[in-house]
């Protein structure tokens, strides 16, 4: 116990003096075209994604950070459609995303299931009970009250839910969201931004790929070198 005492102090001022190690610098992909050069970087690291936007996007979306230089004075038409993102584990695909959708007051959601529950006939539990009229085969029945149904069967409907995302005061996430993303249509000098996939962030790179087809060329990213 004594030597552990001994050694304890100056073992812990070594580790305080040791450098740290250093942080993996982010991984940069390049693409030269015939009229302009590419480099993009995967964002899916949900804690760098609120650092930018101030929200992790409720962890349903992919970042790609791009900086794109026209070359020869050629001027490029940007639009959203002319990139998307790929992940070959389901095939799962997403253009890129326009703020208004993503940081807007109010989305629509389709496809909540509920369930109805269908019955023969309904019958009244309280109320004036009133008698069948005499010659009519009418069945007696019950004026106010409760119904009830009865007889089996159930059913399933589609109805629409909508889901708010509260883009708070003015500066808030759509504004972010405005603000950094990929400067869009006709551009001729060199441009920096954001583009937004909705795909899960839990995709690994080696299975993600972006694609470009537009006016500027073709090609495709494959984010397999990525950090893990």
């Amino acid at each position: 116990m004594a030597t552990i005492g001994k050694w304890s102090a100056p073992l812990l001022l070594l580790s305080f003096l040791l450098p740290l190690p250093a942080a993996e610098p982010p991984q940069w992909f390049d693409v030269k075209l015939k009229d302009m050069e590419v480099r993009a970087r995967l964002v899916r690291d949900r804690q760098e994604i609120t650092q930018l936007l101030g929200s992790d996007l409720d962890g349903d979306f992919i970042l790609v950070e791009l900086n794109l230089k026209p070359l020869y004075g050629a001027k490029i038409e940007l639009k959203r459609d002319d990139f998307l993102m790929r992940t070959y584990r389901n095939n799962d695909t997403s253009t890129a995303q326009s703020p208004d959708r993503i940081g807007g007051e109010s989305e629509l959601v389709l496809g909540k299931a509920e369930t109805v529950t269908v019955g023969i006939y309904t019958q009244a539990t309280s109320g004036i009970p009133v008698g069948g009229m005499p010659g009519t085969g009418t069945r007696p029945r019950r004026i106010g009250g409760e119904e009830t149904l009865t007889g089996g069967g159930t059913k399933s409907a589609e109805t629409p839910e909508v889901s708010e995302r509260d883009t708070g005061e003015a500066g808030g996430l759509l504004s972010r969201l405005q603000s950094t993303e990929l400067p869009l249509g006709v551009v001729d000098d060199v441009v920096h931004g954001y583009l937004y996939f909705q795909l899960s962030p839990k995709e690994k790179p080696k299975h993600l790929t972006l694609n470009y087809d537009g006016p500027g060329g073709e090609f495709q990213i494959l984010f397999e070198k990525s950090a893990p």
